[in-house]
Parts: C-alpha cells; structure tokens; sequence
C-alpha cells in the first residue's frame, strides 16, 4: 500500500528505506513474517520529522506554484512586538485570514526591529510595513495611512528604586537609564515623540533588540518606552501607563507611493478596510 501511494514498486521503497537506515545508523523498522511495523526509534524519528516533511513539501509547491506564474508574492514586514502588543495583536491574525481568502498570493511575513523597517520598505525589499507614525520622516516617496491609535507604557523592573507604591516616581526615574531600541528617526523625530509622553531625558543606552530591551530593564535601574505589552513572559516587569493611558501615537501601514502593484492595492485595501479607514 505504502509503494502504491508514493507510485513506486515494492522493491523500489525498500530499497530506499534500506539506504535511509544503512544512511543514519538506526534501524527504523521490525521486519517479520507478519509484516513491518516501527521500532521505538523509527517511531520517535516519524514524530520528529512528520511536521518539517510536510512544511517542506509545501514549501516546494508554493516554489513551483510561483515558478509557474501562478501566484503572486506579498513581502511583509513586521515589528518585532508584533505578537505581544495588545493594541495590534489582531493585526497578525487578519492578515493570516487575508492569506485564507486569497490563495492565489504568497503572503511572505517577516518580523523587524522597528528601526529596520523604514529602511527596508524604502529599498524595496519589502512590499507593506506597519511601523509608528514617528519613524516615517514624512517622506512623499511613502504613503502611510494610520491605521490604530497606539499608547505608551513606561517599563521598569519590579525592583526598581523609583517605584513608590503603586506608582512611579517621574524625578528618580528620569535619574536613570533610559534604554532604546535603534530608531533609524533622526532627533527631531524623537524629540517629538517624547514631548507627546512628556518624558526628559538624562542618560541613554542603545540595545540592539525587543529581548535585550526587556532583559536590561527587567534586571537593571533602568526603563524603557514600551507600547501596551502582555506582561506574561516576563517576570520582573511591570509597566506604568503614561498619560493616563491616552494614545500618543499611531500604528502606520506604510507602502511605496510608486509601488502601482495590483497585489499591493488589493491588500492594503483589505487592511483599511478591517480597520474601519480609508486610503
């Protein structure tokens, strides 16, 4: 039954399970007169390769799918908060739902640190990003419509000297170490968005990404801006809203205002309009 599934003789497929076994070392099957079946170790190999087999054989398809010409390539890119943002956490599970309805598009998500995005759908090596409002430059070879109101947290340690209570206090924390991401925003840019949390700085520490981030503040007097993030992978957080909790800012779809893709079109289209905004 197995040779006949895979359209090859019977002698063909034990050959190649043969080779497979004499190739890793491991016997992967019990032979007897009552048949074959899986040893423990042939069992356990199955369960490990099953799910990266078949991603595999997707994947070939979709190659040989757009090889073809039959479908159409969606680059996306991804902030890296992504997935724990709770103001746009939707947003993975829509454009999952825009992949369902359109199989005919091979949507290609990647994720970025924020500073890179900008960069990336310049170059052109992206097709649509979702960035904030204050790394856009307000470049016109860009357009970039905003798509939700995002806020602002300030993130500490849950030791950290300046928490008072159940509050934080502004003048310790402004005393300590404000650690960021790399923006790629030039200081106009930023100065603005601090003035919009009303923040002053005093000393700053560049880190390279999202995690570094969130080790540096969870284990250091230290803080961070952060966007509305679900706590529960880290421990030693704790997060302050600034401003109340109000919105300081927006969460941007950004594409090449040259980018006349019919690809592009009908997506960014589908976002708005999952958003309740208009292009």
């Amino acid at each position: 039954m197995a040779a006949e599934n895979n359209y090859v003789s019977q002698a063909a497929l034990s050959k190649m399970i043969q080779r497979l076994e004499e190739g890793i070392g491991i016997r992967l099957f019990n032979r007897n007169s009552r048949g074959i079946s899986l040893t423990p170790e042939g069992r356990l190999f199955y369960d490990r390769i099953v799910v990266p087999f078949d991603s595999l054989c997707e994947a070939i398809e979709e190659v040989r799918d757009l090889k073809e010409g039959n479908r159409s390539v969606l680059k996306i890119g991804m902030p890296s908060t992504v997935n724990i943002n709770e103001e746009y956490s939707n947003l993975s599970d829509i454009i999952a739902e825009y992949n369902r309805q359109h199989p005919e598009v091979y949507v290609d998500v990647n994720i970025f640190e924020a500073g890179n995005l900008y960069r990336l759908v310049n170059l052109g090596n992206v097709d649509v990003v979702f960035l904030q409002d204050f790394m856009i430059h307000g470049s016109n070879k860009l357009t970039a419509v905003p798509i939700a109101e995002l806020s602002t947290c300030i993130a500490v340690g849950k030791h950290n000297a300046a928490i008072i209570g159940d509050s934080l206090n502004k003048q310790l924390l402004e005393q300590q170490t404000l650690y960021s991401l790399p923006m790629g925003v030039n200081k106009s840019d930023m100065d603005q968005y601090m003035s919009r949390v009303r923040a002053r700085l005093n000393k700053t520490k560049e880190v390279p990404n999202f995690e570094t981030l969130m080790y540096s503040v969870e284990h250091n007097d230290g803080y961070a801006y952060v966007g509305k993030i679900r706590t529960s992978g880290f421990h030693n957080l704790r997060l302050f809203p600034v401003n109340n909790g109000e919105p300081t800012h927006h969460l941007c779809m950004v594409w090449k205002s040259d980018n006349d893709s019919e690809t592009v079109k009908r997506f960014t289209r589908y976002i708005c309009k999952q958003h309740n905004v208009s292009l």
